[in-house]
């Protein structure tokens, strides 16, 4: 009877879930959030006394960074309360709690250099080589934006309902406009279609460094622009 005893008494202790034992590792939630872009931040570009305003279902990029891992992910923007917001979502242990970060870009071109090992050193924007810009139709997607930084003070809320903070944008370009002429009368009658710049590191692909004391550019790898 003692032997059958400590029989039962060990496999009672391996199966008893307060025996103090582990177990297993805790699994991957997924934790959503939403911000606001206050009223700085509502517009893709802004040209003299007109804006081009984000849209519903418009994409920005998201890098939001926490001790358990860095994300990157994709952010959708949706109007509510008369506000323009974004919602994106991030799957680990734990949530965004405090000290953890979140930066906004736009537009998405591939979220970071690496999406394997994302970084929120090597964010990768584009300003385009090619571009069609005239007085009454402008190309919002020509000039990058990111965010200020965010840091949370605490753990941030999540769901749909649940605003965790919010974001200001910033552009990183700008927009330059000339006005093209000649003196020669033989020209009245043309029409200007294209003009070509030829420059170093003008536009092209560049990567954004967040984690920087002074988050400045990095070198534009794109060589020319028309």
């Amino acid at each position: 009877c003692a032997a059958m005893s400590i029989l039962a008494s060990c496999a009672k202790e391996e199966s008893d879930p307060d025996s103090g034992k582990p177990a297993g590792p805790e699994p991957d939630q997924t934790y959503e959030y939403v911000f606001s872009l206050n009223e700085a931040a509502l517009t893709r570009a802004t040209l003299a006394d007109d804006a081009i305003l984000f849209e519903e279902g418009d994409k920005l990029g998201v890098v939001a960074v926490t001790p358990e891992k860095t994300t990157a992910t994709e952010a959708e923007v949706f109007n509510a309360e008369g506000k323009a917001n974004i919602a994106f979502e991030i799957t680990q242990k734990k949530g965004i709690e405090k000290n953890g970060r979140v930066y906004a870009f736009y537009p998405v071109v591939g979220g970071s250099e690496s999406t394997s090992t994302p970084s929120e050193s090597q964010v990768l924007l584009s300003i385009p080589t090619e571009q069609e810009q005239t007085e009454s139709t402008y190309d919002a997607d020509a000039m990058p934006l990111v965010s200020v930084p965010f840091t949370a003070e605490a753990t941030l809320p999540t769901g749909r309902k649940n605003e965790a903070g919010q974001l200001t944008m910033t552009a990183v370009g700008a927009v330059a406009e000339f006005e093209i002429y000649s003196t020669f009368p033989g020209f009245e009658s043309q029409e200007i279609v294209a003009v070509e710049w030829e420059a170093e590191g003008l536009a092209g692909d560049f990567t954004w460094d967040f984690a920087s004391e002074n988050p400045s550019l990095g070198t534009l790898t794109g060589n020319k622009a028309k």
